[in-house]
């Protein structure tokens, strides 16, 4: 029994979706180098404008999100995927973007007491969740498991 309501579902997810995640996060670490150096020079070195450095940053993340959770994170085979799956990717990352910049601009808007890289990175933060649970669910959504069949009635008919 679980210490908390909803524990034990947590607990048995987490076994289930575990390397699945942490292959993820590590992903995403990668991602977030990419897109806070694109960010960085952009904003630092060029002068860009914050949100148009933040837009650039995640751009470049976005390319390189995809193709390693495509190929390693949620293990598509070559030739599964197509423009359809690319553009679910896009429009989950999209609304990443979205929230990125919400998150951005508020922070550095709103509450500029807050330094422009803290607020960048609480950003990344804040768009963690949603881009995993997005990409898992619409982008890379699981395919149901065969069974193996039990031989009682109303299993998985044996062939």
């Amino acid at each position: 029994m679980s210490a908390f309501p909803g524990g034990a579902q947590i607990a048995a997810w987490t076994q289930c979706h575990g390397g699945q995640l942490a292959r993820f996060a590590l992903v995403g670490i990668v991602n977030t180098l990419i897109d806070v150096a694109v960010w960085a020079a952009l904003y630092w070195l060029v002068g860009s404008p914050i949100l148009i450095a933040n837009s650039a940053g995640y751009a470049a993340g976005l390319l390189n999100s995809y193709v390693m959770n495509r190929l390693w994170t949620f293990r598509e085979r070559r030739g599964t995927a197509g423009p359809g799956r690319f553009l679910r990717f896009a429009l989950v990352s999209l609304a990443g973007l979205g929230i990125s910049n919400l998150t951005l601009g508020l922070l550095v808007g709103v509450l500029p007491a807050l330094p422009a890289l803290p607020a960048k990175l609480l950003a990344v933060v804040a768009t963690l969740l949603w881009n995993y649970l997005a990409t898992l669910g619409f982008v890379f959504p699981e395919r149901p498991r065969p069974q193996p069949w039990s031989g009682r009635p109303g299993s998985r008919s044996q062939s």
